[in-house]
């Protein structure tokens, strides 16, 4: 199982109208960290819609090209659901018929044991996360104000977890229990993601006048950003995820524009506690 993101296409091929919205490389799983990250091609948008628009359509499954049949799909749904809900060792064979609505024959008949299950589940949720933060995380483009930069990766970010809330649950859960080799592939997106946010604070930084350690700092965005994942996910009311998104803009930019006399950021009060 796989995600592919093509070029102002969108099932099977048909063209869509509305511009180049995203990037015509694949985003593969079991990449070993390896992801070829999108440039950034405003073709026509604002500079950080088409990142906007791109991230809700491939989170929201519209531009994704199905490889399995409609109930194999159902059935990895049922997989993640049972898992989110109950974890790795609660989701039994049994357990995940029943979400699913069909028999265990049925399951047994498409893919022979709990071990592909998992597997083909693991590609499908890493491949789609993997893709939705490629997408998310463009090159900065010359001449933007990289404080506005921040701040709209930050919100593009939130729009991502929002979009495709169960994907991201399933990759943020703990491992225990979980087939062996799990723990090392969320290593191995967790290492990708963190380069190449210690590339983007970089240049923002340069932009800005400034040198910074990237590696360090993007080790906290990575940390930051999870916890803000968890808050989304589970916030039960518009605002409190609003506060959330507050907080993350804040941060944001506040690692960017530094305390070294920028205008207007050392002097903004931190945004009040988020819950």
């Amino acid at each position: 199982m796989g995600l592919n993101v093509h070029q102002g296409s969108g099932i099977g091929g048909k063209p869509r109208s509305g511009g180049e919205l995203c990037t015509n490389r694949p985003i593969t799983p079991n990449s070993g960290g390896s992801v070829r990250w999108p440039e950034w091609s405003g073709a026509g948008y604002g500079r950080f819609r088409r990142v906007r628009t791109l991230a809700r359509l491939v989170g929201c499954g519209e531009w994704v090209e199905e490889l399995g049949s409609a109930r194999r799909e159902r059935i990895l749904d049922a997989a993640r659901e049972v898992v989110v809900r109950e974890g790795f060792a609660g989701a039994s064979v049994q357990a995940i018929a029943l979400e699913a609505g069909v028999t265990r024959p049925t399951l047994y008949g498409e893919f022979g044991d709990r071990g592909v299950i998992f597997a083909e589940l693991l590609d499908r949720e890493e491949a789609t996360v993997m893709g939705l933060v490629a997408a998310g995380m463009p090159e900065m483009p010359l001449g933007v104000d990289p404080l506005e930069f921040a701040g709209e990766l930050a919100d593009v970010y939130l729009e991502m977890v929002s979009c495709a809330p169960r994907s991201w649950q399933f990759v943020l859960m703990p491992s225990e229990g979980a087939p062996p080799g799990t723990f090392e592939r969320v290593q191995r997106g967790k290492a990708a993601i963190r380069k190449r946010s210690a590339v983007l604070i970089a240049q923002a930084a340069r932009a800005r006048g400034r040198e910074v350690d990237a590696e360090l700092l993007s080790h906290a965005a990575l940390a930051v950003g999870e916890t803000a994942a968890r808050l989304v996910l589970e916030a039960g009311e518009a605002g409190e995820r609003a506060e959330v998104a507050r907080t993350l803009r804040w941060l944001a930019r506040r690692v960017i524009a530094g305390t070294n006399g920028e205008t207007g950021i050392q002097n903004t009060p931190p945004p009040a506690p988020m819950f």
